[in-house]
């Protein structure tokens, strides 16, 4: 054998040797949908390329013909695999049904039986020949078949072209880098190709498309190891926005990060094409609350605080994931944002309840907080139903009195009213409640609903109370209705000053008065 020849062919063996090499690696990959891709595409140039060297190496003729026909068993494929790993690629793959991707392989499937079969019908090769100037090569006439073949090839090839260029102008820059590491992987060999089938090579008959493969696979090499292409499912961008303030990483199925916003890089302080293709414990290695939850189910929630150059803030971040409309995994989703003005806000709203809080328990008057809204209702549907002069109406309901009376909710009273009412605790004073009210205190009360129905948001008067000993003593009632709350009267403050020392001075004044008065009448 020639050693031109030889070394000639080494060049496929080669390149079905490194197709060998790259399938191993991307094995493990063969759970998602583009790693299945790369794997058939790797595996038919891995039998073109094969069988081709043999093709070139064989002495016989029918030795020659066989390998021609087992190249089919990877020519036909490479298209249909490249199709479906562009479609992939660009995020499409739920377009990609059982059914489509069954009609992507019938015509492939009939061109490789009809190359096992060739001598019966002659429908891929009409004639085969050996031309020996140069090369010891088969030289084919074409029969309909391969064109059909052939023209489908192309038609793929240029539907995964298309999509991959379509993405490469709207992508990101590591994306572009990435596409276009993928276009070149199928260009090259299927430039070759044209020029094998058009026979404008620059050795006639010669099939430049395995020799091809040799740059096709350092570009796919390079961009399994750079660009990580195996790994990486870049998901369409119209999922993931860019321009929120909100951290977004996108993680695929084995927790590799395979997308990051530029809120999410500044988070983090990194560049994403340095962190993409990276599993999610790396990238998240400073921040252990996102470590932890890239490994939880979904709806998860962490709280973590970031301190940069003396200034902390506090963020919370939550996970989901986003399936296809097959109920397939595509990828997971890590939300995170600032909430350090939320927090900030909360903790001075804490200080101010518990300063409010502590006001309304050591008041020396005595404080009612109730909860009005029920008799809110009740008085609406009482304006629903025609009534107008509220006063009338409760003077000749006083049913009604009562029923509002138990529809007010006691939400707190403060140690004042305890003591003013010899209750022990709250609850001993809402269980007695009742026995606190005397008749004057209803008409009282009774006032009180006036008001509140005529809109007004404050109320004054002197009432009769009891405590749960059954002590009487006179309080001034004064009732507002709290901002925010006019109209659900969600929240009624109450006080009660205790005058029952200045009523019975009062009394008295009055019984003195009275004696005086009598007594210089019957003087005179």
């Amino acid at each position: 054998m020639r050693l031109d020849l030889i070394l000639i062919a080494l060049i496929p063996f080669a390149s079905a040797f490194f197709a060998a090499m790259l399938l191993w690696h991307v094995w493990r990959k063969r759970q998602k949908p583009i790693g299945k891709s790369i794997i058939a595409l790797l595996s038919a140039c891995g039998i073109w390329a094969f069988f081709y060297g043999l093709e070139l190496t064989l002495p016989q003729f029918h030795l020659k013909v066989i390998a021609a026909q087992c190249q089919y068993a990877g020519i036909v494929f490479v298209a249909p695999s490249w199709c479906c790993a562009a479609i992939y690629s660009a995020g499409l793959g739920r377009h990609l049904t059982r059914r489509r991707f069954a009609a992507m392989l019938v015509i492939p499937l009939v061109t490789l039986v009809a190359a096992v079969t060739n001598p019966l019908h002659g429908m891929l090769w009409r004639e085969i020949s050996i031309r020996s100037e140069r090369l010891p090569v088969l030289h084919f006439q074409y029969g309909p078949l391969f064109w059909i073949n052939n023209q489908f090839a192309w038609l793929l090839l240029l539907c995964g072209t298309v999509l991959l260029l379509r993405n490469v102008l709207a992508g990101q820059a590591l994306y572009v880098g990435q596409r276009v590491l993928m276009v070149l992987t199928i260009l090259a060999p299927w430039l070759a190709n044209a020029a094998y089938v058009f026979d404008f090579g620059p050795i006639s008959g010669l099939d430049l498309t395995p020799f091809a493969f040799v740059v096709s696979g350092f570009f796919l090499y390079f961009g399994l190891f750079r660009y990580r292409i195996s790994d990486v499912v870049p998901i369409a961008r119209q999922y993931v926005l860019e321009h929120i303030d909100d951290c977004l990483f996108v993680l695929d199925t084995d927790s590799t990060v395979i997308d990051i916003n530029h809120a999410g890089e500044a988070l983090l302080g990194v560049e994403s094409v340095n962190v993409i293709g990276l599993h999610a414990h790396k990238v998240f290695a400073g921040f252990p609350a996102l470590k932890r939850l890239s490994q939880c189910a979904d709806g998860m929630t962490a709280r973590f605080r970031v301190t940069r150059e003396k200034t902390a803030t506090t963020h919370v971040a939550h996970i989901t994931s986003l399936n296809s409309n097959y109920g397939l995994p595509l990828c997971r989703i890590i939300t995170s944002w600032n909430i350090t003005t939320d927090v900030e806000q909360a903790e001075s709203l804490r200080e101010s309840e518990a300063r409010y809080k502590d006001l309304f328990d050591e008041s020396p008057i005595a404080l009612w907080q109730e909860d009005f809204s029920e008799v809110r209702h009740f008085l609406d549907d009482l304006k629903d139903s025609g009534v107008d002069d509220f006063e009338r109406y409760f003077i000749d309901h006083p049913a009604a009195v009562e029923e509002c009376a138990q529809r007010v909710k006691i939400l707190d009273v403060n140690r004042c009213a305890l003591e003013q009412h010899g209750a022990k605790n709250k609850q001993e004073l809402v269980d007695k409640l009742s026995d606190v009210f005397t008749k004057e205190s209803f008409a009282v009360f009774q006032k009180e609903l006036v008001a509140l129905a005529e809109g007004q948001t404050n109320f004054s008067a002197e009432a009769e109370h009891k405590s749960v000993t059954g002590e009487v003593f006179w309080v001034s009632v004064h009732v507002r209705v709290l901002p925010g709350y006019e109209e659900s009267l969600g929240c009624v403050l109450v006080s009660n000053i205790n005058i029952t020392n200045e009523k019975r001075a009062e009394a008295e004044r009055i019984q003195l008065e009275q004696q005086v008065r009598h007594s210089t009448s019957k003087t005179n």
